[in-house]
């Protein structure tokens, strides 16, 4: 998987996480953590995103799991990430490690553009 897919992925799963954390919750969080993490190791500024998604364990282990939380910009949240890799909303054309970070999305067919 190349870096620009895993950030799409990242963006992909923090926005499916802002649209619904009311189930699957920890899947998500747990693939988001892993990619931020990959990501840290190639570009500094996913670190800030590590951090973040980090915070968000520690407020819902609290009981506070609103997915707004990473409605901010980036190195907070996904708000500016598309600008970080430029590819577009498609499936079909993406690698297969693309396709399984992305299993875990709760709303598939509202993300990509060629799913219907």
């Amino acid at each position: 998987m190349s870096k620009d897919e895993k950030i799409l992925a990242l963006q992909l799963i923090l926005e499916d996480i802002r649209g619904n954390w009311g189930w699957n919750l920890e899947e998500r969080v747990s693939y988001s953590l892993d990619l931020a993490k990959e990501l840290s190791k190639e570009d500094e500024r996913f670190k800030g995103m590590v951090d973040s998604i980090n915070e968000y364990i520690d407020d819902c282990s609290n009981g506070d799991n609103d997915g707004r939380y990473f409605r901010s910009s980036f190195p907070d949240g996904y708000e500016g990430m598309n600008k970080l890799h430029k590819l577009k909303r498609t499936y079909n054309d993406k690698s297969d490690g693309f396709k399984s970070n992305v299993s875990c999305l709760t709303y598939p067919k509202d993300i990509f553009e060629d799913l219907t």
